[in-house]
């Protein structure tokens, strides 16, 4: 029988938090090997819900995010703040 534990960890919810912690990890602690300008066009494939595009929009001039999931390609066309892709 299946925990409420692994019951949570296997929601969307839990994989989309997760997934914002990995976005803001990868880009505190990388920046600095990047070091946008603000002058960057940034792909980002596999883009998931768009969390590491969000963090970083005001420091490049474009991004353009491909997924091939449908669920999070919905979702992303929903984010209306990214406002670049």
């Amino acid at each position: 029988m299946a925990s409420e534990w692994d019951k949570h960890r296997s929601s969307k919810k839990f994989n989309n938090d997760l997934m914002s912690v990995l976005a803001r990890y990868f880009v505190n602690c990388d920046e600095r090997y990047f070091g946008f300008s603000g002058t960057e066009i940034v792909l980002d494939f596999g883009a998931g819900p768009g969390d590491v595009s969000f963090l970083i929009k005001d420091k490049v001039r474009r991004i353009y995010l491909f997924d091939k999931s449908k669920y999070f390609v919905e979702k992303l066309r929903k984010r209306k703040s990214l406002g670049k892709f």
